[in-house]
């Protein structure tokens, strides 16, 4: 993708790797993406065996792509419209073939507050590439990834 930054962050154990891309979607386009998903999306409250979460989420996916974590299973909702234009400017952002991404857990977080603790991608549910990839959409905030 033209005027996509690109940086390196790490490469991990048995040959994964961390890579910030920049700029797949931008400005206006980000912002409308945003409010789309933020007022059309389902967004629910779990609660999972460490408690209550502290923001919405929303999951989608292809059909068999269930969604397991810290005692709690997620079947996937259909991609919506707006998913799976998100979804193709990601694959390609990342140079992954069309499909390749097989499930979105959407996170809506509490302005400036919320987050995920540290855990480990559940990565059945990612296909046979096992390919996990962030979107953000909102303020920024810090992504931190440990080895």
């Amino acid at each position: 993708m033209e005027g996509l930054a690109t940086e390196d962050l790490a490469t991990l154990p048995l040959g994964s790797r961390c890579t910030l891309l920049r700029g797949a979607v931008r400005g206006d386009a980000a912002a409308a993406a945003f409010s789309t998903l933020a007022s059309e999306l389902p967004w629910t409250t779990e609660t999972d065996e460490f408690g209550l979460h502290d923001r919405k989420t929303a999951y989608f996916g292809d059909a068999d792509c269930v969604f397991a974590f810290c005692g709690l299973a997620l079947s996937p909702r259909p991609w919506t419209p707006a998913l799976l234009r998100l979804r193709a400017l990601v694959e390609e952002a990342c140079g992954l073939a069309p499909g390749a991404l097989t499930a979105c857990l959407a996170n809506n977080y509490p302005d400036g507050e919320g987050h995920i603790p540290w855990h480990h991608d559940e990565v059945r549910a990612h296909g046979q590439l096992r390919a996990v990839a962030s979107l953000s959409l909102g303020a920024p905030r810090l992504f931190r990834i440990r080895r």
